[in-house]
């Protein structure tokens, strides 16, 4: 940003410069710039002082520039905004080590027990919209995380708050596959969201992190029936640390990662460290990823992927405490919530 902005600094004194030397040479005037005459060759003179001086400088900004254009037209291609799970805001990118070693794989999406994993696209009240993800543990019920549904962030320091805003509609597809321009998906359906259908726990306060969960309900006539649905599990926290876990997700992000954001994506690793409401793990996931299972080795779900490390980024160097990939712990009292509908 600094070098963006002394940038456009710059070539504003260098354009002042050339209007003032232009419109002396027409009036005849005697007046320059920081040197005697005012002929064109003074002006060519300054224009190339100015290019020698900053050409490193342009060249570093002009490369941050098209960074950031081609970012906007991905976004306005793609026609969504990035999401992710941090109930602060959106929480950038939470993989651990660089990206070249991403060992994130991609499965079927259209195989059990993956095919009641489903993409969400979401559209908020705000007419912003974003991406989750959710799964069926029944043909009509889809759990997902709280901030997918209902998010309103922490004031910051200055008392302002980024989001503040409630999903108004939802198109869910289960079995996407395809790239970010040209996608299908197996079974696709649309709800309209009201307090009926799309219900957070009453805890969640709209950023409470300890109860990031929520739910979707489908209407009868738009069920999906499957072979399999996926069954909520209450691990014991000493059974947590110690097994093999993988989450599961779409993103939806403007990352250059190696995946779509119409593929269904796995990372595998351990539970780091469990408290109450929420598990720890180095797992790597990325925007777009909230409200996908936490499996176990036997594919029952044993957390909710909820917001990335709050250090942001591609995570790579000696790790800190707060540089852990969140879940919502499921426990008895979270499958209750399920079970009441």
């Amino acid at each position: 940003y600094k070098e963006t902005h002394q940038f456009y600094t710059n070539i504003r004194g260098f354009y002042c410069a050339v209007f003032c030397r232009i419109f002396c040479s027409i009036l005849g005037s005697s007046f320059d710039i920081g040197s005697e005459g005012n002929d064109m060759s003074k002006l060519q003179e300054t224009v190339t002082f100015f290019l020698t001086k900053q050409r490193s400088f342009i060249m570093k900004a002009m490369k941050k520039i098209v960074a950031i254009l081609v970012a906007l037209v991905f976004a306005i291609s793609t026609g969504t905004v990035a999401f992710a799970g941090d109930p602060n805001g959106p929480s950038p990118y939470s993989i651990f080590g660089p990206l070249k070693d991403d060992d994130r794989y991609k499965v079927d999406s259209t195989a059990n027990p993956y095919l009641a994993v489903c993409k969400l696209i979401i559209t908020y009240d705000d007419k912003s919209t974003a991406g989750g993800t959710g799964f069926l543990i029944s043909p009509t019920k889809i759990v997902t995380a709280a901030h997918c549904l209902d998010l309103k962030s922490k004031p910051d320091s200055e008392g302002n708050i980024k989001y503040n805003r409630k999903a108004k509609s939802i198109e869910i597809l289960f079995g996407a596959s395809g790239s970010n321009t040209s996608h299908t998906a197996k079974y696709s359906r649309t709800i309209s969201c009201t307090s009926e259908n799309t219900i957070v726990n009453d805890n969640w306060q709209r950023n409470n992190t300890s109860y990031d969960y929520g739910l979707i309900i489908l209407p009868d006539k738009d069920k999906v029936v499957l072979n399999s649905y996926f069954k909520l599990y209450s691990e014991t926290t000493d059974n947590l640390k110690t097994i093999s876990a993988g989450i599961v997700g779409y993103e939806h992000c403007l990352y250059n990662t190696k995946f779509t954001n119409y593929q269904l994506i796995r990372g595998d690793g351990t539970i780091g460290s469990v408290n109450s409401y929420k598990l720890h793990t180095r797992i790597g996931g990325m925007p777009g990823q909230s409200g996908g299972p936490v499996l176990d080795g036997n594919n029952r779900v044993v957390g909710i992927y909820t917001y990335g490390a709050n250090k942001g980024d591609i995570i790579e160097g000696t790790l800190t405490d707060s540089d852990w990939n969140i879940a919502t712990r499921i426990t008895k009292s979270v499958i209750d919530f399920y079970d009441d509908y």
